[in-house]
């Protein structure tokens, strides 16, 4: 039996108080140093070339940008100028404010022990740590999700106002952040409708016309952002629809995601656990788990019934159900508190408590996140590291790591772990097409990226050196060594051909033409310091004034700022 006994509005127990301070670090670990890549530049690409209003009218050309994040980016862009953690604020406060708002939700139904080892678990738990420090819709959609249907539950029980308004405002910003979640946040309230009509509900709780009404509130509030979308870009979901072939790699890769471990054993105690959890709580709280297994249930199915294209890659199928991983966490957290309560003295359950967080410290140390958190790491949010915990099965693995290390990474790897920052050029946004995680896993240096845009005819997602909206970091202009050196960098690694480094490079995408830029390079620094068939690498500390002028006198059409 899970105990309620005590539970006031706002205590934590000790557990909980472990997970936020734990959930904080995770989240917050590195952030600042962390590269925009892949879908992150999704918003980026349309808010440098569309308005307010084309943004809220439109998903983009392949649904792939999020209206909400993209206006507040637009925003951002036109006013304080975009930083890499000014785009992070919104994902990372929906991530660390689940770990209060979900349990505290939950408590009344599952008790102050059980509530503590949920925060715990959605504090560590590797998926939700890496949706919260991404720049994309995911940790907020999770946390809208989760909180309307567990407001929705409580709504049906108690009837009160403050519920119902919680349930309308999530369920509404829900879709907009993630259209994906509808069946999740809408199917448990048109099946307790169903039940109503049926009669095979008790007559407690709200009337009918209530639940009508407040579905319909739920609906209008829905179509309110996303009617123009729509209506004007129906073609854009359109091509969502359909394509996905699933097989049995998508659920490998998809179990050990929902998870958070790679060891068949642990996945399936995990699993168990979390069945045996909910069959637990549905003795207690059987209609809480009723809107849960439906809301689950249906936003599964309707994955599985409009096949999403690479929704095949389990990465990708799990964040189109990322909500149902939730369901799975409670039913995890209830199972071990379940555990711990049916000790028969003070002094054994107070043992259980501390096994319980010995047991999700092995759970974590066995998972993905000792490997991801590494120091210094630059690319945590990495395909390489985050679309399959089972890292050394993982397509990244097998097709993108490269079959050797350039010699002058074993060079930087004689220095002390961060003591030089080093710039990478040029840059592939796509992890498909990045390598450089792995090559700082050799060398250990701060990394960012370096744009060659304007030294070649090549064009990649970037901003231009003379974009006043732009204030990133960890991404700069490759023809800006001022900015360069400001930030740190010692040394600038041109690499002649990316598609040369990795093992499994099959696209037909240019890369550019490195030979101006290495001239650039010697111009102004001199002779490399390294120089082989892969890469070029300058000492910045090398490109004085003097060269400078040099360069100037040599060629004024490539005079540096």
């Amino acid at each position: 039996m899970i105990s309620t006994r005590g539970a006031s509005a706002w205590r934590i127990h000790w557990i909980g108080g472990i997970g936020i301070v734990l959930g904080f670090l995770l989240r917050l670990d590195q952030i600042e140093t962390q590269i925009l890549a892949d879908d992150e530049w999704h918003s980026l690409h349309y808010l440098q070339h569309h308005g307010y209003l084309d943004i809220a009218s439109h998903f983009g050309a392949l649904a792939d940008y999020c209206i909400p994040l993209t206006l507040l980016h637009r925003l951002l862009y036109e006013t304080v100028g975009i930083t890499e953690l000014a785009l992070r604020v919104v994902p990372l406060a929906a991530g660390i404010a689940i770990l209060i708002a979900l349990p505290l939700l939950l408590r009344p139904s599952i008790g102050d022990l059980a509530a503590g080892i949920l925060t715990l678990l959605l504090a560590v738990f590797p998926l939700y740590v890496y949706v919260s420090r991404s720049v994309r819709p995911y940790s907020v959609a999770l946390l809208l999700a989760l909180v309307a249907v567990v407001a929705l539950h409580r709504w049906l029980q108690d009837g009160t106002r403050r519920h119902a308004i919680a349930y309308v405002v999530c369920a509404a910003l829900a879709p907009w952040f993630h259209l994906t979640v509808v069946p999740f946040v809408f199917a448990p309230l048109a099946w307790e409708v169903l039940r109503r009509l049926r009669g095979s509900a008790l007559p407690t709780g709200p009337r009918l016309e209530t639940l009508l009404a407040v579905g319909a509130a739920a609906a209008a509030a829905v179509l309110l952002p996303l009617g123009p979308p729509l209506l004007r870009d129906w073609g854009a979901i359109a091509n969502k629809i359909g394509g996905a072939e699933f097989v049995r790699e998508t659920w490998r890769e998809a179990s050990t995601l929902v998870s958070g471990t790679s060891h068949p054993l642990v996945i399936a105690l995990w699993c168990a656990l979390a069945g045996i959890g909910l069959a637990v709580l549905s003795r207690r709280e059987p209609a809480l788990v009723r809107v849960l297994v439906v809301a689950a249930l249906f936003q599964v199915s309707a994955i599985l019934v409009l096949q999403p294209p690479i929704a095949q890659a389990g990465i990708v199928f799990v964040r189109y159900v990322l909500p149902v991983t939730g369901v799975l966490v409670l039913g995890v957290a209830v199972a071990l508190a379940t555990w711990i309560e049916r000790s028969h003295s003070r002094r054994g359950t107070r043992l259980r408590k501390l096994m319980c967080v010995v047991l999700v410290v092995a759970w974590v140390a066995s998972g993905p996140l000792p490997e991801i958190h590494r120091r210094p790491n630059e690319w945590t949010n990495h395909g390489g590291l985050q679309f399959d915990y089972d890292m050394e099965k993982s397509y990244f693995a097998t097709e993108i790591q490269p079959r050797s290390i350039p010699a002058f990474y074993q060079t930087l790897a004689a220095m002390e772990p961060g003591e030089v920052t080093i710039a990478e050029a040029p840059f592939h946004y796509e992890w498909h097409k990045n390598v450089f995680l792995y090559y700082q896993r050799v060398h250990r240096q701060h990394t960012i990226v370096a744009d060659v845009n304007e030294l070649t005819a090549h064009s990649s997602p970037a901003f231009r050196s003379d974009d006043r909206g732009a204030r990133l970091r960890n991404q700069l202009p490759l023809v800006d060594l001022v900015r360069l050196r400001a930030r740190g960098v010692r040394f600038v690694i041109l690499h002649r051909d990316l598609r040369t480094e990795i093992r499994g490079w099959a696209y037909p995408d240019p890369t550019p033409d490195m030979a101006p830029v290495i001239r650039f390079f010697e111009l102004r620094c001199g002779q490399p310091v390294a120089s082989d068939q892969q890469l070029v690498a300058f000492d910045l500390q090398r490109c004085t004034a003097t060269a400078r002028r040099r360069a100037a006198a040599v060629d004024p059409a490539l005079e540096i700022r």
